[in-house]
């Protein structure tokens, strides 16, 4: 919000002419890799989303308004994912390597560390995956059809557990540093 505040509304934000716009969006998000380090990952980040941002302003908006929804959510999730790779990469071309073993263009569909962390989180990733269908919402239906208000009370505690659990193994199987602990 500061940088709104402070420096895209007062360069006149969206309510100038279109080269203005692509000014001051541009001018924004590089202040914003600054901000973060005197990197130049961090301008590339910076300069990434500023050409995200006007790719979709300027140009993608019609061709995303024929993909359907779903689609267009993983597909907008996997694009701006790819930016936090120059965020936290120590290097440029530290960053181009792990995106080509993100895409599998370097070293097959992964590499040993991408395949030891998914080892690692294997029942958390089931778990998620079966939690994100349908089928959760019939257990609860059924627990709340079967047993009625405790049958909720039990449910929570349920869920606190799992939440405990998957936390637990997050917190076990990372070795890393918070990503904004050097700010």
């Amino acid at each position: 919000t500061w940088f709104r505040d402070y420096v895209y509304i007062p360069l006149g934000g969206s309510r100038v002419a279109v080269p203005l716009i692509v000014r001051n969006i541009v001018i924004v998000w590089v202040l914003t890799g600054i901000w973060h380090g005197a990197n130049a990952t961090y301008i590339v980040w910076g300069v990434y989303y500023a050409l995200l941002l006007l790719g979709e302003r300027f140009f993608f908006k019609p061709v995303l308004a024929r993909i359907p929804r779903p689609v267009r959510i993983v597909l907008i999730f996997l694009i701006a994912n790819a930016g936090w790779v120059f965020f936290a990469a120590p290097s440029i071309s530290q960053a181009f390597v792990r995106l080509g073993c993100m895409s599998g263009i370097a070293s097959g569909f992964a590499d040993t560390q991408a395949l030891f962390a998914l080892g690692q989180a294997k029942w958390l990733l089931l778990f998620s995956m079966i939690a994100s269908t349908p089928a959760i919402d019939t257990v609860q239906n059924w627990i709340f059809a079967r047993f009625g208000r405790n049958g909720m009370v039990g449910l929570a505690g349920v869920y606190c557990v799992l939440f405990a659990a998957c936390i637990s193994l997050l917190v076990a199987s990372t070795s890393q540093t918070f990503l904004y602990a050097a700010f």
